[in-house]
């Protein structure tokens, strides 16, 4: 794999158990260095560093002894949020699907990593498609302005 964008969701499941595998995610890059992170995969080696748990070998040491990306871990700056999240799909029949699996539970992480809570209160669900073309995308630009042109 080496797309860092894929790497860092493939490492972020993996320590959150939504992933298993013996194949070690960052094994293709090998031992990195201070010198990798002037290289591609920069964002891969940096975030790898600042987490415990995501293995790329020398990462934490690479980081540590770059002037410039141990100035960005010590302020505590990173590209991925691992915090985010998205709501819910509403689904067709995801309701009735979700009371089936609960049965006599009141909460119960599902097949999946699928964590379901049984409420009283309406879920805020996102609806599926909902949001395309609702928001003005159009650029309103000024007419130009030929006045200040070069000439050719």
């Amino acid at each position: 794999m080496e797309n860092d964008v894929c790497a860092i969701l493939a490492l972020h499941l993996r320590s959150r158990r939504l992933i298993s595998g013996t194949h070690g995610i960052g094994a293709w890059l090998g031992q990195v260095t201070a010198d990798d992170l002037r290289r591609d995969h920069w964002l891969l080696i940096y975030e790898a560093a600042l987490r415990n748990g995501w293995p790329i070998p020398g990462a934490a040491a690479a980081v540590g002894s770059s002037d410039f990306f141990g100035v960005l871990k010590n302020e505590g700056v990173s590209f991925y949020d691992t915090r985010s999240y998205n709501r819910p799909l509403n689904l067709p029949g995801i309701n009735w699907s979700l009371r089936a699996a609960l049965g006599v539970r009141k909460r119960a992480i599902l097949p999946g990593a699928i964590i379901a809570v049984r409420t009283a209160e309406p879920i805020d669900y996102e609806q599926l498609g909902g949001d395309y073309g609702e928001d003005d995308w159009s650029m309103h630009l000024p007419e130009p302005d030929y006045e200040d042109d070069i000439p050719v």
